[in-house]
């Protein structure tokens, strides 16, 4: 049952009971009317196209919330989905409702990893939402799909994300394009891929820890806090388990697979000047960890193969400079020859 218009919001009470979707509707328009704000405040905390919200929320609406739309635009109406049991429609499925057969069943099916691995292989593509749109190769009109591999920097008009790589790049770019240490492209030349690193890299000049994720997604490495410490605005008190997308130091244990294979690759290339500012990639949504190279050691020392960054900067030292040679003359068959004399 829809709730009233002109009733009160009280927090953490059940507002409504929804059966269909206007019902959901129904409640988004109300509350979008009891908080006294415009649709173009909803757009912009939700993050979504200009006008959106207004289709959405009209008394006959012209479009529908889907799955990547929907929370975001209840997040900006602070609403929250709640599942509960339907006693009344379990009795009248309770007969019909056959057990599954086990010997049939496939655990740790993984079809679904498959295709979205094959989803975030495709190129970002954009949508021009207005006309003379240029993103520094050209102009292209409204409705012109483009695919474009860097930020998406628009010198004149817009663009809305197509496809779910180009929908992560867009957010990683509203949230990081005004720091500096943001990276030049979205793709990693050196490892052939898009890499969006969960944290810029640090400046050595500051003491404070990074700042743990807002959401934490079951990819994302955890640790449990053997230190007390401020992880950005957040206090982390001792025994507490967190998500910590960036280099593991000593206050950290690793309690997931992820956060193992994190603290066993930082203690190998923790000194390579090379190493990633952060092992968790946001646009892949999962930890990175390359090979990195490292230079070989000189000829003739018994050694394996690596070297640490100490003894890789020595090496490149430039080599103190040959004493120059004096000469005289001579004088053979009528000529002048110079010899070197050290």
């Amino acid at each position: 049952m829809p709730v009233e218009r002109k009733r009160r919001f009280q927090l953490g009470e059940p507002l409504a009971e929804i059966h269909e979707y206007l019902d959901l509707h129904q409640v988004m328009r109300a509350r979008a009317e009891y908080l006294q704000i415009s649709r173009t405040t909803i757009d912009t905390i939700a993050g979504v196209p200009d006008g959106y919200s207004g289709k959405l929320l009209a008394p006959s609406p012209l479009k529908c919330a889907g799955h990547k739309n929907l929370m975001p635009l209840l997040g900006a109406l602070a609403l929250k989905l709640v599942v509960v049991e339907d006693e009344e429609a379990l009795a009248k499925i309770k007969r019909r409702l056959e057990p599954a057969n086990h010997e049939r069943q496939r655990f740790n099916n993984r079809n679904h990893e498959t295709a979205r691995a094959k989803q975030m292989n495709e190129a970002p593509r954009y949508r021009a939402t207005a006309d003379h749109t240029n993103l520094g190769a050209g102009f292209y009109s409204k409705g012109k799909e483009i695919t474009w591999p860097g930020w998406p920097k628009t010198f004149s008009g817009s663009v809305e994300p197509v496809n779910e790589p180009a929908r992560r790049v867009m957010q990683y770019w509203s949230k990081h394009r005004l720091d500096g240490r943001c990276p030049p492209s979205p793709y990693n030349a050196e490892h052939g891929r898009v890499f969006l690193p969960a944290h810029m890299p640090a400046d050595s000049r500051s003491t404070r820890l990074q700042s743990l994720p807002r959401e934490e997604l079951p990819s994302m490495p955890k640790f449990r806090a053997v230190w007390r410490g401020e992880y950005g605005p957040r206090k982390v008190e001792i025994g507490e388990e967190v998500a910590f997308c960036g280099w593991p130091g000593s206050g950290l244990e690793p309690i997931n697979d992820e956060a193992k294979r994190v603290v066993a690759y930082y203690e190998i290339y923790r000194d390579n000047p090379r190493l990633l500012s952060s092992p968790y990639c946001e646009y892949a949504q999962e930890i990175f960890l390359p090979p990195l190279p490292t230079a070989k050691r000189a000829r003739g020392m018994n050694t394996s193969g690596d070297v640490g960054a100490e003894e890789f900067y020595a090496m490149r030292e430039p080599a103190a400079p040959k004493p120059v040679a004096a000469a005289r003359s001579t004088k053979r068959h009528g000529g002048t020859k110079r010899r070197a004399v050290a």
